[in-house]
């Protein structure tokens, strides 16, 4: 049901203007705040009117709102070890989504949903990321215990967040995108109010994208990657009848990295995710609940994605592959659908059968 509901959403959202992405919108917070310290006039677009910023923005306000309206909102201090993996996993992560031009969102989920081939190889840079991570976890797990090693919380009384909370949701549903249309930002306040939705669903079903990954690898359990390919089904026929049908551009939202780049930046980005606990939508619906560890991360990869962006335009040519559009790659659209297809039913019989034998499990 949650998968069925992120995938129609995100569906709505390329119909109308532009598909779920988080990568470049928290890229340009990075970089107004690298202008802030005087590095030059880097970033070009207000976050209040980039698009992407705009959809971290709502999404950021709707897992706020919704933590606060469930009573689950708290300042969550981790551990000094955890805020440092935190950091590093936030940098890994923002390092590695230059390379693939996107995140598990933008990069992974709404690339193959627009048959980008890109995505394809950004998945298998992800699953060969994630299980690296793991097993960093696991030497980390056997290396004994670390001194000093408590976190805190600081909570919120429960008779607060419930009225804070409920104006919070009317706030970033309501309140936000009627001020944008007013400013005659139509587009801005839609998307405010489509990611504001995705925010709330993503807090309230604890959706994930490296959960999704890492599960089946750490607890055997395929829960959450049933969701992630159930969200994809959705949103690969929903984008591919928008493409074919003509109503949206066959180009659109098709990354310039198929091959290595989107390789490499999928196992540093999965690294990255599995030190920091979150994926990029994972880590904001985390911080809007209160998590320190991946406030730290969130602006670690908002840092690290504007300087390694700014990186490789002054030092090296910004461009990689062309773009691959999967269809024209096979020559067929039913034969694109099918290889997707595929894809997917293959990942849902691997983590079934894992489920059962635990044959995959390596952290044990």
């Amino acid at each position: 049901m949650v998968g069925a509901l992120i995938g129609f959403v995100n569906t709505m959202m390329f119909a109308y203007e532009s598909p779920w992405a988080v990568f470049t919108g928290l890229r340009n917070w990075g970089l107004h705040f690298l202008e802030f310290c005087g590095v030059g006039d880097v970033a070009q677009v207000s976050p209040w009117e980039h698009v992407s910023s705009v959809m971290d923005l709502g999404f950021l306000a709707g897992a706020f709102g919704s933590a606060l309206l469930a009573r689950e909102f708290a300042l969550r201090f981790p551990p000094v070890r955890e805020a440092i993996k935190g950091i590093v996993g936030g940098a890994l992560m923002g390092i590695g989504a230059n390379l693939s031009r996107g995140c598990t969102v933008g990069g992974f989920y709404s690339s193959i949903a627009s048959m980008s081939v890109s995505g394809l190889w950004m998945m298998l840079g992800l699953f060969i990321g994630v299980i690296i991570g793991l097993k960093y976890l696991i030497w980390e797990k056997r290396s004994g215990p670390v001194k000093g090693g408590h976190g805190f919380m600081l909570s919120v009384p429960a008779m607060v967040q419930i009225p804070f909370g409920a104006i919070a949701i009317v706030t970033a549903l309501l309140a936000i995108p009627y001020y944008y249309d007013y400013l005659d930002f139509n587009e801005l306040a839609i998307m405010f109010s489509f990611t504001a939705m995705l925010g709330i669903i993503n807090q309230r079903s604890r959706f994930c994208v490296v959960r999704a990954i890492r599960d089946p690898f750490m607890t055997g359990d395929g829960e959450m990657t049933r969701a992630l390919i159930v969200a994809f089904f959705v949103a690969i026929i929903g984008f591919t009848t928008l493409k074919y049908a003509e109503i949206r551009e066959v180009t659109v939202h098709i990354n310039p990295s198929a091959g290595w780049p989107a390789l490499v930046g999928g196992i540093i980005f999965g690294i990255g995710m599995t030190l920091a606990g979150g994926c990029a939508s994972g880590a904001l619906w985390r911080a809007g609940e209160g998590h320190v560890k991946l406030i730290l991360a969130v602006i670690s990869f908002a840092i690290f994605a504007a300087a390694t962006h700014l990186f490789l335009q002054l030092v090296v040519e910004y461009s990689y592959h062309k773009r691959m559009f999967l269809p024209d790659v096979t020559g067929s659209w039913l034969y694109a659908i099918g290889i997707l297809a595929a894809v997917m039913a293959l990942w849902h019989f691997v983590v079934s059968w894992n489920e059962r034998t635990e044959k995959l499990v390596i952290l044990k």
